[in-house]
């Protein structure tokens, strides 16, 4: 299963070294290191930044939030199956994500209480993707940095020093990047 799921893990990463690339580099140097430790004759590549993964077939999934995570970790929450109408609901945000299949989700899950109440009709599948931090302290790698909007702008080429390109008239306190959108009294 893990060498028929390389080549879509490969594209799930190059995702996560955009979204969060501080976890990216982190879960590529655990599972580096772990290659390294792990004798064996029939080796496993491991197709992840992420230290593991959980497929759940039809079923809900409780409310929780992750408990052998760091809160500055992202889950990949990848929803597949078919016909299926699930919500992926945030209660902490007070909001329901639309989670039917083909959508990805990255969520800080020990940060954010979540779960799926119901999915309705048809095959729900989802592979849950985690990273556990125990595996990343016995390496001795530190834990990412929270990601900011100023890294992923500078990315994106919303312009030098993290300046958005432009700005809409009417926001207070918008020149500044992480600052969009937020009235200040």
């Amino acid at each position: 299963w893990l060498s028929e799921m390389t080549a879509t893990e490969q594209f799930w990463s190059a995702i996560t070294s955009i979204i969060a690339p501080h976890q990216y580099l982190a879960g590529m140097q655990s599972v580096s290191s772990l290659k390294l430790r792990v004798k064996t004759s029939h080796p496993v590549v491991w197709p992840s930044e992420f230290s593991g993964m959980e497929v759940i077939v039809n079923r809900e999934t409780r409310y929780h939030r992750d408990p052998g995570a760091s809160p500055s970790f992202y889950d990949l929450l990848v929803s597949l199956g078919k016909g299926h109408q699930a919500i992926l609901d945030l209660p902490d945000l007070g909001t329901e994500l639309q989670y039917t299949p083909g959508t990805m989700i990255y969520i800080c899950g020990k940060v954010l209480e979540h779960g799926v109440p119901w999915w309705g009709d048809g095959e729900r599948i989802v592979i849950a993707h985690f990273v556990k931090d125990k595996v990343h302290d016995r390496q001795s790698i530190p834990r990412p940095e929270f990601p900011m909007d100023r890294e992923f702008l500078i990315k994106v080429g919303a312009g030098k020093g993290g300046k958005p390109v432009r700005v809409k008239k009417g926001r207070k306190n918008a020149s500044r990047v992480g600052n969009q959108g937020v009235r200040r009294s």
